[in-house]
């Protein structure tokens, strides 16, 4: 099978990570769902609706909520300490760096984050290796 879904994920995947929190402050949009937003509203302890105005916007396919988030300001839930919404973190970012909209057109972005370079790894690819799938 072709694509970036091949790829195995490994209990601890997530310590590579450890503080970095680059792909949390790349351009583009961060996609909600609604019941997602509902989560994080309960998780703020806020209303849905007064939730849904402070933090969203409707996505351009309108089937979707995106933060709104005004371009080059980072997401309004990610802190010193990394991302204040974990636990209820969208299946977006739930999921990077893997085929919910992660294969990046931006390959510098890939190339600078330690998890995807060790799923490349892990999988014996490398980022040539996936463009050549792409065309």
């Amino acid at each position: 099978m072709k694509g970036p879904w091949r790829f195995t994920v490994k209990n601890g995947d997530s310590k590579i990570c450890g503080d970095c929190t680059a792909c949390c402050q790349w351009e583009g949009d961060v996609l909600f769902s609604p019941m997602e937003m509902e989560e994080l509203a309960d998780y703020l302890g806020m209303d849905v609706m007064d939730c849904a105005e402070k933090y969203f916007e409707l996505s351009d396919d309108r089937r979707n909520l995106r933060l709104a988030i005004q371009k080059n300001e980072k997401c309004p839930f990610l802190k010193a300490d990394g991302c204040s919404i974990y636990e209820v973190r969208p299946l977006q970012c739930r999921t990077f760096p893997f085929p919910y909209g992660w294969t990046r057109e931006e390959q510098e972005l890939m190339e600078g984050c330690k998890l995807f370079q060790e799923i490349l790894k892990r999988n014996n690819l490398t980022m040539k290796d996936l463009q050549n799938e792409k065309d």
